[in-house]
């Protein structure tokens, strides 16, 4: 278990969700993603898409909009934004040695 994007100061929306991108891609592993704002929940990040991130999800939830996500913490969700996602709260759940 690792937490491979602890170490990002305030990164761009871009670069979360490219880092996202190449972690999903790993072999032999999971990641654990949580996501806050509205909708406050953990869930498994299975894919990442041009527009959507795809996930498995003991709520029933299969996928959230990127263009609806912040980096951080956003105290005004009112512009559209509904999902905020934060480096401390991605987890890299890997069975490889």
């Amino acid at each position: 278990m690792s937490r491979p994007l602890i170490d990002l100061h305030k990164p761009s929306h871009r670069k979360l969700v490219a880092e996202l991108r190449r972690l999903v891609k790993r072999p032999a592993s999971a990641i654990l993603i949580g996501i806050g704002g509205r909708l406050g929940h953990w869930s498994v990040l299975r894919s990442v898409g041009d527009h959507y991130l795809g996930l498995f999800d003991s709520g029933g939830l299969r996928r959230i909009r990127i263009d609806r996500c912040s980096v951080g913490h956003v105290r005004n969700l009112g512009t559209g934004i509904r999902h905020v996602l934060h480096p401390a709260w991605i987890v890299h759940l890997s069975g490889e040695n």
